[in-house]
């Protein structure tokens, strides 16, 4: 590939992928410090004619009933079992919304906990791969594009002349540091 097509692959995915890697970038910053957005939380307590099953499948169908009786929309990411002697536990997660189903062994009551994500929470879950299944095709492909940008980058400094020594001396440093802070977390 000719550099020409090179530099204009680069400028080009860098600015089509520019706002996501952004967001990457300041959600994973601020993550790192503790920085994860809000919710908008409801709680409700939920009278049971037969105590629930203590399967995953069971909980999700009673919850998606109760999600539907309050025409709101499904989370979008992966839900899991939390079960010890006493409780069952649903967590059911996603973008715009987390939920939280729990009832005691034999109770014919439950709490439903409906969490509304904030708009910076929302960039967050979808950080954390909490979203549908385009968003996550596509946050596939925004990491492909970064490598893309990287190594297109890479190359031609290190084919030109003018730029070589810097950008090996960089691409060492840049290791150098990565492995120092790997090594000391």
């Amino acid at each position: 590939m000719n550099r020409v097509k090179i530099i204009n692959l680069h400028l080009i995915l860098a600015a089509v992928l520019l706002p996501a890697i952004l967001m990457f970038a300041i959600t994973g910053g601020f993550y790192t410090w503790g920085v994860k957005g809000g919710y908008d939380s409801q709680s409700y307590k939920l009278p049971l004619a037969n105590p629930l099953g203590a399967d995953l499948g069971s909980l999700v169908q009673f919850a998606q009933a109760e999600l539907d009786k309050q025409n709101q929309a499904y989370p979008t990411g992966g839900a899991k079992l939390k079960s010890n002697e006493h409780t069952h536990i649903l967590e059911w997660t996603g973008s715009n919304l987390d939920i939280s189903l729990s009832t005691d062994k034999g109770s014919s009551l439950a709490t439903l906990q409906v969490k509304q994500t904030s708009p910076y929470r929302q960039l967050v879950q979808l950080h954390k791969a909490k979203g549908g299944t385009v968003f996550k095709i596509y946050a596939a492909l925004v990491a492909i594009g970064l490598l893309v940008i990287l190594f297109s980058g890479v190359l031609m400094g290190v084919t030109l002349t003018k730029y070589r020594q810097t950008t090996v001396l960089a691409l060492l440093a840049g290791t150098g540091l990565w492995v120092l802070a790997v090594v000391m977390s």
